[in-house]
């Protein structure tokens, strides 16, 4: 991995991406400017998605990261939270870039969690349990995914690509301390507007 430069900063897509040793960090800038760590990954895993970094020039690499992290969609599985914790989780992937469905179904969750203690907002009758609650999520007009369960095949996540502004509580505090609350405040409510239908 040394073939890589330690840092390399991509403002279009506000992320910038650490090399170090065998792992690759990607980071989020958000708004206020604060650096959060958004997730690692091994070569093992860029392998899984197909990327070969010693066969690729070193910006088509970094590119091609980019694009298989937030542009490739998603499945959002709730862990084993409250509600409003999950729902959190579900708003940070979204506002960061990330195209997720929902996908509240009890079987999905003990696959993961092995079982479930917290998370009581499922339904055994239907397939997903978002649909008691909210409408299908659309990312455009055509966008019959979620409606049609044709999400079940893609990769699964379950908020880790979310700000920490979205997981952690203390975190969470510290934002009401900046002069661009506001700003933020905004842009996560014209988010949650154009995506969350009830």
């Amino acid at each position: 991995m040394s073939v890589f430069p330690e840092l390399i900063i991509d403002k279009s897509v506000q992320i910038f991406i650490r090399v170090k040793e065998s792992t690759v960090m990607v980071y989020w800038i958000n708004d206020l400017m604060i650096d959060h760590e958004k997730c690692k990954l091994t070569l093992n895993d860029l392998m899984f998605f197909g990327l070969q970094p010693q066969n690729m020039p070193i910006n088509l690499y970094f590119t091609s990261l980019i694009d298989t992290l937030f542009d490739a969609p998603y499945k959002f599985v709730p862990r084993d939270a409250g509600f409003f914790s999950v729902f959190n989780f579900f708003i940070g992937s979204l506002s960061s870039g990330c195209k997720v469905y929902p996908y509240f179904n009890k079987n999905a969750i003990i696959k993961l969690d092995s079982k479930i203690s917290h998370f009581c907002y499922l339904d055994n009758n239907i397939d997903n349990s978002w649909f008691n609650y909210f409408e299908p999520i659309s990312y455009f007009s055509s966008d019959d995914i979620h409606q049609k369960s044709l999400y079940k095949n893609f990769q699964t996540t379950r908020g880790e690509f979310s700000s920490d502004l979205f997981k952690y509580p203390k975190v969470s505090q510290s934002i009401y301390r900046y002069k661009d609350f506001y700003k933020w405040r905004c842009r996560i409510h014209n988010i949650f507007k154009n995506y969350i239908k009830i």
